[in-house]
């Protein structure tokens, strides 16, 4: 028999018809199962869930983006439940992936859940990406600094890598996307490992430590040696000539209100790119021009570093 078609042995067996038919709710207890959801399966299920949260697109796309990967794990001890009625409780955004897809994928499945156990369901804190990152490679240590810091830039590149950078707070990103910038998973550390290596004026007053790793990841890609003369000259404000765009852009990071915005960010890299690329041509740079969202806050208008 097929194991989709066999319950958990300390169950007991459970009769081969719809596994939350009647047929299954006659029997005392929890029921566990490992199954294949079928997108037509999921479509179903989901019109007829009992209530709950609303399905939000974020998790969705990160679920899609694990079935389409071939990352799909079906043995990490997580279950899709069903209450005694039948209905699906927990699972919707799983299904959904399955729906959006339109992939067939395993699950394991536990039937005759009590009501009143949801309550008691992802009650505990949510694991996020930075401690499956620890967990991984370790935090603070030669292999990898900071967690946090390493999580933050990584979903700033897997968003600059898919061309959704200026959609960055619309993503949710998982320790499972760091394997599709797994050729960059290096690159990361060693901008992040070089900006808290370099903890002056540049972190503590100018950009955040994510903001600085991502421009430093931009930057070390394409020359680390000047990469590491751009930052120590941001750092040390000291001109290099009456039009120095390195000083340039230190006067507009100054200026910039909201350095935590998600808007104060994206003009931040936008500057940062642009006085880099006079620096790397030799050029000076009279004024450092800012862009004006409504026309240049677009993929394909924004800067990208040389």
């Amino acid at each position: 028999m097929h194991h989709g078609d066999m319950e958990n042995s300390t169950a007991g067996a459970v009769r081969s018809a719809t596994p939350h038919s009647p047929v299954d709710r006659k029997r005392p207890g929890v029921v566990f199962r490992r199954e294949t959801i079928t997108p037509e399966r999921a479509a179903m299920d989901l019109e007829n869930r009992a209530r709950n949260r609303s399905i939000a697109n974020a998790s969705v796309q990160a679920l899609v983006r694990s079935i389409q990967a071939g990352r799909w794990e079906p043995d990490n001890g997580e279950t899709v439940k069903y209450n005694v009625d039948g209905q699906l409780t927990d699972g919707q955004h799983r299904f959904q992936a399955v729906i959006t897809t339109q992939t067939p994928v395993e699950m394991n499945i536990a039937y005759n859940v009590p009501d009143e156990a949801m309550g008691t369901i992802d009650a505990g804190r949510a694991r996020s990406t930075s401690d499956n990152l620890s967990i991984r490679h370790g935090s603070g240590t030669e292999t990898m600094p900071k967690a946090s810091v390493v999580a933050s830039v990584h979903k700033r590149v897997f968003a600059w890598m898919n061309a959704q950078y200026l959609n960055l707070g619309s993503i949710k990103f998982t320790a499972d996307d760091i394997d599709v910038t797994s050729t960059t998973h290096q690159e990361v550390i060693e901008a992040v490992r070089f900006i808290l290596d370099n903890k002056t004026t540049l972190t503590r007053h100018l950009l955040t430590e994510a903001q600085a790793g991502m421009a430093a990841w931009l930057l070390r890609k394409c020359s680390v040696p000047d990469a590491e003369v751009f930052f120590e000259r941001l750092n040390s404000g000291i001109p290099v000539g009456e039009h120095d765009p390195v000083f340039r852009l230190r006067e507009a990071l100054i200026r910039a209100p909201g350095r935590g915005t998600r808007r104060a960010e994206h003009v931040n890299l936008y500057v940062i790119i642009q006085a880099w690329n006079h620096f790397r041509k030799g050029n000076e740079l009279k004024l450092m021009r800012m862009p004006r969202a409504e026309q240049e806050f677009t993929w394909d208008k924004f800067p990208r570093p040389i």
